[in-house]
């Protein structure tokens, strides 16, 4: 992982960018992961270093946590690929092991994802929008998303997709716009 933070307008951000450990049956790791890149991140903000000590990064104005997450659809091939040609892949997100993380407090409890309105972006035949025909025959997820924790003011999502076009690469990029609402509270002190 890796993280920047910095103050504009005197609003705090922190961005985090991570690619957490793949696999469909790592979930446990994927949280462990998150957990240890959280808390690597507060001690080195917490660092006299770099004109620091900074704010750990849950508690800046608004913190971005992005990238390849990682987590699968907790089902098989035969449950989910002709959900997906049927259109019908929304039926698909009680299986998804973030936001099964998320609801049981094992990893990401403090952040916020916008309603997911593409289908899976994982894992297709590069070069195509073909769902992987490999020997693996990986199960199709969301492993790459953009979560947000706001400590003052209030996010909101005014878009969320995936990029279909971009066929460089065995994921689906996706892509949000963030819209940031600061609260009247007097900010934190850093």
């Amino acid at each position: 992982g890796v993280a920047c933070r910095l103050t504009l307008c005197g609003t705090s951000l922190c961005f985090i960018n991570t690619h957490l450990p793949a696999g469909h049956s790592h979930a446990d790791e994927r949280n462990a992961t998150a957990s240890e890149v959280e808390e690597g991140l507060r001690r080195g903000f917490a660092a006299p270093a770099r004109g620091g000590p900074f704010p750990p990064p849950l508690e800046h104005d608004v913190c971005v946590w992005l990238g390849d997450l990682n987590y699968r659809i907790e089902l098989s091939n035969e449950e989910v690929r002709p959900k997906i040609a049927a259109g019908e892949w929304r039926s698909l997100l009680p299986a998804d092991q973030l936001l099964i993380s998320q609801r049981s407090g094992a990893a990401f409890g403090n952040f916020q994802e916008a309603p997911i309105t593409f289908q899976p972006t994982y894992k297709y035949d590069a070069g195509t929008s073909v769902y992987d025909t490999s020997e693996k025959a990986r199960v199709p997820s969301w492993t790459d998303r953009v979560l947000w924790h706001a400590s003052r003011g209030g996010v909101r999502s005014a878009g969320y997709v995936a990029c279909e076009q971009v066929l460089c690469s065995d994921h689906k990029p996706v892509a949000a716009l963030l819209l940031w609402e600061p609260s009247n509270a007097a900010p934190p002190a850093a």
